[in-house]
């Protein structure tokens, strides 16, 4: 009997509920512009009951995932497909929050990298001339 009792205790635990806790927050990223991939991906994973929704902030202002056709939201990734240096260049930040609370991630920078073929001709300027 108390085998089952335990199991019974173990079970009230399991459903306690709690606010957001980071399990990953996003790291910066540097993407290269010559890249074969056309999306960047930014992590953010939380747990807590009720399972906490995200939402993403860049530069300080909450992005409205709608906005834009190219933004969606996966679990807690944030995915930008053909990323823009001129649009999406910025510091970023993961809000996740439930009923009992919010959190918010450290704040990230997503840059752009041009490859060194690529830097070579555009700093040369001789070509200008």
């Amino acid at each position: 009997m108390s085998h089952l009792f335990h199991e019974n205790v173990n079970i009230c635990i399991a459903s306690v509920d709690y606010g957001p806790v980071f399990v990953q927050e996003p790291d910066d990223i540097i993407f290269p512009t010559d890249s074969d991939e056309k999306k960047v991906a930014l992590n953010c994973e939380a747990r807590g009951n009720p399972v906490p929704n995200y939402r993403w902030l860049r530069n300080g202002t909450e992005i409205d995932l709608e906005s834009d056709y190219r933004y969606s939201l996966i679990d807690g990734a944030f995915i930008i497909s053909n990323p823009s240096e001129a649009k999406d260049f910025g510091h970023y930040q993961c809000l996740a929050a439930n009923t009992f609370g919010s959190i918010l991630s450290r704040e990230v920078i997503l840059q752009f990298a041009y490859s060194s073929s690529q830097s070579y001709g555009l700093s040369s300027g001789h070509e200008w001339m």
